[in-house]
């Protein structure tokens, strides 16, 4: 994820961030220009290419300048979700199995992230997760995302959820 993320995203939450504004000159000096990346070529020479945006695999600061800006994008749709089962339970619509509307849970792991969410905000969660996440750079990779919709043997596949197939 983190070779994706926008440096422009990751510069605001640093600059609205007490704890972190102090690095802005170093990520200033970091991510001026764009990352020169290095790549074998399979007659075993060396070529170049340029990341214009992300961060560099190998600099031990990449994952934590992408985790802040996924923490971002996290911490509303966390809200967003929360408000979502608040409204359940007003409307009585639906109590869920915790009574609670159905509360969601995530936890993130610098870039592996889980949730669990109710089936009925699924595919909510999957549009406001490509909204948000998009002018920041975070995307779900669906050949490496796992959408386990029930704990019997029993699932409701893919293409229910307009999602694409997952190819193992």
């Amino acid at each position: 994820m983190f070779n994706a993320v926008s440096r422009e995203a990751c510069r605001s939450v640093l600059e609205r961030s007490d704890k972190f504004r102090a690095l802005l000159p170093f990520f200033d000096m970091l991510h001026s220009t764009n990352n020169l990346c290095w790549c074998r070529k399979p007659d075993g020479t060396f070529a170049t290419f340029e990341q214009a945006e992300g961060f560099a695999q190998g600099c031990p600061l990449s994952p934590f300048l992408a985790s802040l800006v996924l923490n971002t994008l996290l911490a509303e749709l966390n809200s967003n979700l929360q408000q979502r089962a608040k409204a359940r339970l007003k409307d009585r619509s639906y109590p869920g199995d915790d009574n609670q509307g159905s509360l969601s849970q995530t936890k993130s792991h610098i870039d592996d992230t889980n949730v669990i969410v109710p089936f009925r905000d699924l595919t909510w969660l999957r549009n406001s997760f490509a909204e948000l996440g998009e002018p920041s750079g975070i995307f779900l990779d669906f050949s490496t995302t796992n959408i386990l919709t029930s704990l019997t043997s029993a699932s409701v596949p893919h293409t229910t959820l307009n999602l694409p197939s997952h190819q193992p």
